[in-house]
């Protein structure tokens, strides 16, 4: 009896333990998800009446170009077509909000245009902002020759077309799911953007080497679906991820650089969504996959060759015995997949190159005709220093473990007290 109700006295404190344990945590989210939010500062908007609000903005109007005169902390909202923002080489800076919660805010871009066509973005040193320039629902949209450090996501395009991505430099941030260009359609029922033009660009991730294995953070250099475009000579190196990531239809992509990156291309599987799309003349060096076509029975027809250029592949293994520079035999994509009808795994090819080249192309030899906008010179920024507080994050992390070994620890002794009262 004594032996019962000693054990009953445990349990009973091990249950108290648990109960105070959870109301802690609880206390602690209730107290970070009420903690009041600094209010961000006002935009600096360039209105459609060419005025710029508020006129003490460091930023000089003359005639339809709005220059820097300064470096800016904040948003600039373009609500005016037909202007040139120059950024005269100052930096501008947009970081998230520090508020100690898992999430910060302050998620606005540095630049943002919507409702408006062209307009022309050039020479600015964006440092340490979530996002640097979005262009939503809008047309005729230059951007060209700007720097991006420390930036979670470069440029965002959703439901545009005609825009220009020229010659800008773009390093990738540490972090999950880091982005150079991405693109989205406006809503679920809106069309992909179209009629963009990518040239020139140089995208870096933080990978110092091509990683055997999925890595983490996962980033990605060109991400989402467009139509009847043109990707072309850009550089990617060094993703920690997915180079270029979908593309959707009607596309070329010629004279880029893939290299030292875990994916250079992966397509998706929706036959619908991706096909049509000629891949030519580019460099696939050293990339831990050179191109993923997602397994499907039957997989999106894509080209990976215009008739007579194909593409140079590191990993190739085929001869050229007449020495014209191009491989004797194709190169095959091939995809392995589990086919659990079958009880096997099933090899498919998804696509092939027929002239493979035996050595890498001379990109700015290719000829490839795209719109050269006016440029401008942007100086090399510094990195920022900043420093980080102990984030809310932590201690629910760990009173989340503290939670669950006393949990753990009451169910192991309950089961074993129960065996052992069965037993008696």
């Amino acid at each position: 009896m004594r032996k019962k109700s000693s054990a009953s006295s445990i349990a009973a404190l091990l249950l108290l333990i648990l109960i105070l344990v959870g109301a802690l945590l609880f206390a602690t989210l209730v107290s970070a998800n009420f903690t009041p939010l600094p209010e961000l500062p006002t935009p600096i908007y360039i209105k459609s009446d060419g005025s710029i609000d508020p006129s003490s903005a460091p930023i000089k109007q003359v005639g339809s170009t709005y220059t820097f005169t300064n470096d800016i902390n904040n948003t600039i909202e373009v609500q005016r077509s037909n202007v040139v923002l120059d950024g005269n080489g100052y930096t501008l800076t947009k970081p998230s909000v520090d508020t100690h919660l898992m999430v910060p805010i302050g998620w606005l871009p540095g630049v943002h245009v919507a409702g408006v066509s062209v307009v022309s973005i050039t020479n600015i040193a964006f440092e340490g902002c979530i996002t640097g320039i979005t262009v939503e629902n809008s047309t005729n949209i230059t951007i060209i020759q700007n720097t991006f450090r420390e930036t979670l996501c470069g440029i965002v395009v959703r439901n545009a077309s005609y825009v220009n991505i020229v010659s800008n430099d773009i390093a990738l941030m540490n972090q999950s799911f880091a982005t150079g260009i991405q693109f989205l359609p406006g809503s679920p029922k809106e069309s992909v953007p179209r009629n963009i033009k990518i040239e020139g660009n140089n995208i870096v991730g933080t990978s110092q080497e091509v990683p055997a294995f999925a890595p983490q953070p996962e980033q990605y250099g060109i991400w989402g679906g467009i139509r009847e475009s043109e990707i072309c000579k850009n550089t990617l190196t060094d993703i920690k991820g997915i180079a270029l990531y979908n593309l959707g239809v009607n596309n070329r992509v010629v004279g880029n650089n893939f290299q030292d990156n875990y994916e250079g291309i992966l397509m998706n599987t929706n036959q619908e969504a991706w096909f049509n799309n000629f891949i030519y003349g580019n460099n696939f060096n050293h990339n831990s996959k050179n191109a993923v076509v997602a397994f499907i029975r039957n997989p999106p027809v894509n080209f990976w060759y215009n008739g007579t250029v194909g593409n140079y592949w590191s990993d190739y293994e085929g001869a050229d015995k007449d020495g014209d520079g191009v491989g004797d035999s194709p190169y095959i994509l091939k995809i392995t997949y589990t086919d659990y009808e079958q009880y096997r795994n099933v090899t498919v090819e998804v696509g092939r190159d027929r002239y493979p080249s035996m050595s890498p192309f001379d990109i700015p030899a290719i000829n490839v005709k795209l719109p050269h906008p006016a440029t401008a010179s942007s100086p090399a920024p510094t990195e920022p220093q900043t420093t980080e507080p102990l984030p809310t994050a932590l201690v629910i992390a760990a009173l989340s473990a503290l939670l669950t070994i006393v949990s753990v620890s009451l169910i192991v002794y309950l089961t074993k007290f129960k065996k052992s009262t069965m037993k008696g």
